[in-house]
């Protein structure tokens, strides 16, 4: 069963949608966030999956993320704040069992997802993760981010986005100020990463350091022939270690 849902993050409506398995429902939330350029209906593989093994399952468009999606808001209005509010709108929203909460993204949904776990420890229970953007904070500070430019130095004189693009210069103001190895270190929930070994956006040297500072309970796998896009195959390969690191017993 699904429900559509429109909820208000205090300037623009988030649009989204409940699945609720079928069979033996757990009653546990997981809510899926997307990446850049992308849209929830990216994330139907892993939803289905989530969905099979009993979790109800959230998705949603984070606002001014992408002209595909379907909640409000323009390029502009994408920020690391703004995006971590529309997370805290569909957390609000939730009526499963909070105190199990977990939170899934991909690319830059994964980084906040990862970001909103670090600040929020409380809430989450769990981060699962498919080749999280953890190399933002860092592009930032280069003045180089996919579809952006910049001097890090003068980034309202001299930001630039690609033809057609309209990003916000307020994401790189907000990235350029945050540090990755801290981010993780106040993750204190278990994590689970899967990352591909050939990702030519975000380095494999980024998930190596990171695990070292997770909890002993999280765990990285990499995926030997997989860019930072998993094709449909290599979907299904993270799947199957996300189903091995949510068994009730390891």
């Amino acid at each position: 069963m699904q429900e559509e849902f429109r909820l208000n993050n205090g300037k623009f409506h988030i649009a989204g949608t409940k699945y609720i398995p079928d069979v033996n429902p757990k009653n546990i939330p997981i809510i899926l966030c997307h990446g850049f350029l992308s849209n929830q209906k990216d994330l139907a593989r892993y939803k289905d999956g989530f969905l099979e093994l009993g979790f109800t399952v959230y998705t949603f468009d984070f606002c001014g993320s992408s002209k595909k999606g379907k909640s409000e808001g323009s390029y502009d209005y994408m920020t690391v704040e703004h995006e971590l509010k529309d997370i805290q709108t569909v957390i609000d929203s939730v009526t499963e069992s909070k105190n199990q909460l977990m939170l899934f993204g991909v690319s830059q949904g994964a980084f906040m997802a990862l970001l909103y776990a670090a600040r929020n420890p409380a809430v989450v229970a769990r981060v699962l993760t498919v080749s999280p953007a953890l190399c933002i904070p860092d592009d930032a500070r280069r003045g180089k981010m996919l579809m952006m430019t910049f001097d890090p130095n003068d980034i309202r004189g001299t930001y630039k986005c690609k033809k057609g693009m309209d990003f916000s210069p307020v994401f790189a103001e907000e990235a350029i100020l945050l540090d990755t190895d801290k981010i993780i270190k106040e993750v204190l929930c278990p994590v689970c990463i899967v990352h591909g070994a050939k990702d030519e956006i975000v380095n494999a040297t980024y998930l190596r350091k990171t695990l070292e500072n997770l909890s002993h309970e999280s765990f990285v796998y990499f995926l030997k022939k997989a860019n930072h896009s998993f094709k449909k195959k290599e979907q299904d390969m993270a799947m199957e270690y996300f189903k091995d690191f949510l068994k009730e017993k390891r």
